[in-house]
């Protein structure tokens, strides 16, 4: 009965040291290994397939990303100025994905890439552009040297938009769990707004960021008096109260029905 007892403390001490091994040398039950073959999923990961290359076997230590640029022959004419269409790049794995991807699209498109059709407001002056990047409450906020002067035309209205679309879709292909991306010129968001004739609103957190030292205070509809338009009941209010709701004032220029002479 010993031996019995004994064999089958045997067997099973000999099973946990199998399950241990597979436990900690088996790797992840849902997880992608990297094989001969390139990227190989393993039961069912959550998580998309890694962006470092698995070459023969091995794990580059480079990652593949995407940036964005316009492109005249895919989208001939400018018929949606927004539109812009990835161009693959390459990037060490151990930089931050985000700030390595916008350093790649600042320096613009190749040569060869320029004979594609593709386009951009970035070249090599604007390759060193970016100054700094914080991610809260998904939304990044990045921040670029004074680019104003090296390409002018980026804030007209076709140009914005594509300026903003490279940037917007830059940034939220490498994190999709990005909502909103604020931009700030030399830390201050306004600066970057007010030049591109957007303004500060709630889009941009009333341009609001970590690396701002200004702080502005959005507008609300309560702060603003709302007078009552009164026009056309024959009487010329000229001296009206302050209040929220009291009459508008009226002038020879704005009711003439009512103020008949200019005085």
């Amino acid at each position: 009965m010993k031996k019995i007892f004994l064999r089958l403390l045997i067997v099973l001490a000999f099973l946990a040291v199998i399950a241990l091994g597979w436990r900690f040398f088996g790797g992840n039950e849902d997880d992608w290994i990297c094989t001969q073959d390139g990227w190989t999923r393993h039961g069912n990961p959550s998580a998309s397939i890694p962006l470092r290359p698995c070459i023969n076997g091995k794990i580059s230590d480079k990652i593949k990303l995407n940036v964005y640029f316009g492109n005249g022959k895919l989208n001939p004419n400018a018929a949606d100025c927004s539109l812009v269409f990835p161009v693959e790049r390459e990037a060490l794995s151990s930089q931050d994905q985000t700030v390595a991807a916008l350093n790649l699209l600042f320096a613009g498109p190749t040569e060869a890439e320029k004979t594609q059709g593709y386009f951009s407001f970035f070249s090599s002056d604007t390759h060193d552009l970016f100054r700094q990047l914080k991610v809260e409450n998904e939304i990044a906020y990045v921040d670029l040297k004074d680019f104003r002067r090296i390409i002018p035309n980026a804030n007209s209205s076709c140009g914005g938009a594509q300026f903003l679309s490279a940037l917007d879709t830059t940034v939220k292909n490498i994190n999709p769990n990005i909502k909103k991306v604020i931009y700030s010129i030399e830390g201050e968001p306004s600066t970057f707004y007010e030049w591109m004739q957007i303004g500060c609103d709630e889009t941009n957190n009333w341009c609001n960021s970590p690396f701002s030292k200004l702080s502005v205070t959005p507008k609300s509809p309560t702060s603003e008096r709302i007078c009552r338009d009164e026009c056309g009941n024959g009487a010329c209010q000229e001296i009206v109260c302050l209040g929220a709701g009291c009459p508008c004032p009226e002038s020879h220029e704005n009711c003439v029905s009512d103020c008949l002479t200019d005085k």
